[in-house]
C-alpha cells in the first residue's frame, strides 16, 4: 500500500504564491484581455519580482491554463479514490456533481478564466486538449474495471467514458455560457436525469408504422 505524500510547509508557501499570481493574473487577463497584460505587470500587481512570477510560471500562458490543469488532475484523483473502493460507473458522475459544488472562490476562478480565454482561443483549445486527454486515459480505464470481461469490453470502456466526458464537458460549458445564475451542481443532476430518460429510449425497439 503506498504511503500518502506528506506536504510541508515549504509546499503550501509555493501552493499559496502559485494561487496568488494566478488569481492576480486571472483577474487582469479578464478585466483587460490577455494579449494586452504582460508577465512585469502581473509582477507588480502581486507585488512580486518578474523573476518570481517566471520561476513558478515559466510561460505566460502557463498563468493562464493553470486553473483547468489543477483542476483536472483533482478530478483524476479523486475518480482514482473511487476506484479504489466501488466499481459502479454511477459514482465516477457522482464526483463530477460532487466537485461541481466546489467553492465560491473556485466559481469565481472559474468565470475569470472563461472571460480571460474567450480572446485567446487557441490556447482555450490546448487547455480543452489537455484535459480532453488526460482525463479520457484515466476515465477509460477506471470505467474499464467497472464492466464485465468480454471481447468487446475494451471497446465498451472507451465509449463509456467518451459519454462520460462530454456530458461534463457540455455541462460546464452550458453554465459557463450563461449568466451564472444556474446552480452547477443542479445542472448535473438535470443531466443525470435526462440521459437516463434517453438512454431507456433508445434501449426500447422502435414500433414499424403500418403500411398506409
Amino acid at each position: 500500500m503506498e504511503e500518502a505524500e506528506v506536504e510541508t510547509g515549504w509546499d503550501r508557501r509555493r501552493r499559496r504564491v502559485a494561487l496568488h499570481l494566478e488569481g492576480v493574473a486571472l483577474e487582469l487577463f479578464a478585466d483587460r484581455g490577455y494579449r494586452n497584460v504582460t508577465v512585469v505587470e502581473v509582477a507588480e500587481a502581486a507585488g512580486v519580482a518578474t523573476r518570481t512570477v517566471a520561476r513558478y510560471f515559466p510561460l505566460k500562458e502557463d498563468l493562464l491554463l493553470a486553473l483547468p490543469r489543477r483542476r483536472v488532475t483533482g478530478a483524476i484523483e479523486e475518480l482514482r479514490e473511487v476506484g479504489q473502493e466501488s466499481r459502479t460507473i454511477k459514482e465516477v458522475w457522482d464526483v463530477w456533481a460532487g466537485l461541481a459544488h466546489g467553492d465560491e472562490d473556485d466559481h469565481q476562478r472559474l468565470e475569470l478564466f472563461w472571460r480571460a480565454a474567450r480572446d485567446v482561443p487557441e490556447i482555450l483549445d490546448r487547455a480543452r486538449g489537455e484535459q480532453h486527454h488526460r482525463m479520457r486515459l484515466a476515465l477509460t480505464s477506471l470505467v474499464r474495471g467497472c464492466l464485465d470481461d468480454g471481447p468487446d469490453v475494451d471497446l465498451h470502456a472507451e465509449v463509456l467514458a467518451a459519454a462520460l466526458q462530454a456530458a461534463n464537458g457540455a455541462i460546464v460549458e452550458h453554465w459557463m455560457r450563461g449568466e451564472r445564475g444556474d446552480d452547477l451542481a443542479e445542472l448535473f443532476t438535470s443531466a443525470t436525469a435526462a440521459l437516463a430518460v434517453e438512454v431507456s429510449a433508445l434501449a426500447k425497439p422502435r414500433r414499424r408504422r403500418k403500411a398506409g
